[in-house]
């Protein structure tokens, strides 16, 4: 909560870090997927929302990391009226 709405290249490059050796670990994956979301709360960037949605789309049968993710798909992309988004996330649930 400390670092939310407050993007630097230095959080998301630990957070991203902390994606690639989380290990499938469901606890972790769930706690990296927040403070991403947090991190890059309205930034509407790509790259975040990807990370997010493959999270989200390849743990299907994980509502643990699945709700992470989804919550943080949202924070990354509020205000963005992006219509692909919402129709993929739309497409989703």
């Amino acid at each position: 909560m400390v670092h939310a709405n407050q993007f630097s290249a230095a959080h998301l490059n630990f957070f991203m870090d902390a994606y690639r050796n989380s290990g499938q670990n469901e606890a972790v994956m769930h706690g990296i997927s927040l403070g991403l979301g947090l991190v890059g709360m309205a930034t509407k960037d790509e790259n975040i929302y990807n990370q997010l949605r493959d999270t989200l789309f390849n743990n299907a049968d994980s509502a643990i990391k699945g709700e992470a993710a989804a919550y943080s798909m949202g924070l990354v992309m509020t205000g963005s009226a992006n219509e692909a988004v919402i129709d993929e996330m739309m497409a989703h649930a």
